[in-house]
This record gives structure tokens, sequence and C-alpha cells, in this order.
């Protein structure tokens, strides 16, 4: 029995839609609101538009957001659903405010936005432990107060002013709200960042380094099992007239298809 698709309406210009069935570039001209719905992904709306704000705040199932639209017009509201543990998947851009608010098991900003209009919003989000991976460009205010599991302000790339606990204030040597200039000023800023780079490359040197083994290592593997196959053609018996040692019988076409199966699976393993 097929599987019956999922439903859910939305009237736009006096007709109605799917929207699990919206059509790529489709434009949403109004407000999206999804807030309070029962399911744990949303429709898949990666290729919509929507002019207005989108909202899927207490969504309390909601797992991922992945599906939402490519790019809102206005504010994007995602705040208390407390399942994310990512932002990836959000929209790319958004033209007013993005509120992460209240999601408990969010440990980072990876997959925020790229721009932002207004106010970047993820206070009170009791996992939070990185704000790298948060919007490159924020217009308006960047706000992360009451994160008690956050030690640092590094990772904000842009703001007008940032608003945080009174105990971050004081390790950037500030006692009130302050700008992302100010900010960027600091000399403890800059000792952060100096030692965040120095851990990024650090780690990237790693990866290279054990790519190159993985690579070697496969190569290794690729020469033996080529040899081994090369030593199982001959025979130990000896031609009487030759002198020489026979040849064993041809492998059957389902041998040489593993043989060649393996060989390509090896040949990858170098080029990944």
């Amino acid at each position: 029995m097929e599987k019956e698709k999922p439903y859910l309406p939305f009237e736009q210009d006096g007709k109605t839609y799917n929207l699990y069935e919206l059509p790529d570039g489709f434009v949403i001209k109004g407000d999206l609101d999804l807030a309070g719905k029962d399911f744990e992904k949303l429709p898949d709306l990666s290729k919509v538009i929507v002019e207005g704000n989108f909202y899927c705040h207490r969504c309390y199932n909601l797992t991922s957001l992945k599906g939402a639209p490519k790019k809102v017009g206005k504010g994007f509201s995602c705040w208390g659903c407390y399942h994310l543990t990512s932002l990836d998947g959000a929209s790319e851009k958004v033209g007013g405010y993005f509120d992460c608010w209240g999601c408990d098991n969010l440990t980072s900003l990876a997959g925020a936005p790229k721009e932002v209009g207004r106010d970047f919003d993820c206070h009170n989000c009791k996992s939070l432990i990185s704000l790298y991976g948060s919007s490159e460009k924020v217009e308006g205010d960047f706000r992360c107060s009451d994160n008690k599991n956050l030690t640092s302000l590094v990772g904000i790339s842009s703001a007008r002013y940032i608003n945080c606990d009174d105990g971050l204030e004081k390790k950037y040597g500030f006692n009130r709200s302050f700008s992302f200039d100010e900010f960027k000023s600091s000399q403890v800023y800059q000792e952060e960042l100096k030692e965040y780079e120095e851990q990024q490359k650090q780690k990237k040197n790693n990866i290279l380094k054990q790519k190159k083994k993985n690579i070697l290592n496969s190569k290794r593997l690729k020469y033996k099992l080529m040899r081994t196959i090369a030593a199982e053609n001959v025979s130990d018996e000896v031609d009487e007239k030759t002198g020489k040692r026979k040849i064993n019988p041809k492998r059957s076409t389902e041998q040489k298809k593993v043989i060649k199966e393996v060989l390509d699976s090896v040949s990858k393993g170098i080029t990944d």
C-alpha cells in the first residue's frame, strides 16, 4: 500500500497549496507560521523564499532546521525548540532578527544564517559552549546573556553592540554593554583569537598528516594485493617441455569481478 503523502495547507492569493509540495522558487508573500507544530522535521522549503517572517518556535519535537526557507525577508524565529543541537539548515539570509534563544540543547551556532538584518539573539541556551559559526554579518545587536557554560565571546563575527553576562563583560575589560569595535580592540580578545587560529592550524595539519598516512597505507595494500594475485596465477607444477612453471587455469568471470571490485575500492581509498 502506497504511503500517504503529508499534507499541510497554506493559502495565498485565493489558492490553497500543500507546503510539502511547493515548487522550487515559490515565493510566500507574507509570513509563514509553523510555530507550535508537532513535527520532528520541517517541510522541505529549502528552495522557497518567504518575504515576511518565518516562525517555527515552540516546536518542541523539532530536531533540525533542515528544510527551512532559503531566504527570509523579515524575522526568523526558532526559539524554545528544545531538541535542536545545531542551526544547520537555517536560512542563508534573514532580513530581520534571528531568534534562537531558549534552545536548551543547542551546543554551538554552526549553521546560522550568513546575514542577519537586525538582532541575533541566542540568550538562555543552557548547553551553548561556543559562539563559533555565528552569522558573518549582523546589522543589529548580538545577545548571548544567561548562557552559563559560555566562557568566551570569540566567534562573534559582526554586530553593533554585544549584550552578555557581567562575568564576560569584565573579562574583556568592560562594565556595560559594549560595541563590537570595542570588543575587537580588547587585548583578551586578540589573545584568544590568536590561540584559536593556532589550534585550527594544528588541527588542519593533523588532518593532512592522517590523510597522507591513509594514502600510503592504501597504496601498500593495493600493491600487496596485486603481487598476491600475480603469484596465484603461477602453479607449482613445471611444464616438462618448456621447463617453466605452469599457469593456473583462468579465473571465472565472477572471480575477476571480485578482484576488480577490491582493487577499485583500494584505489578509491588512495584518492579520497
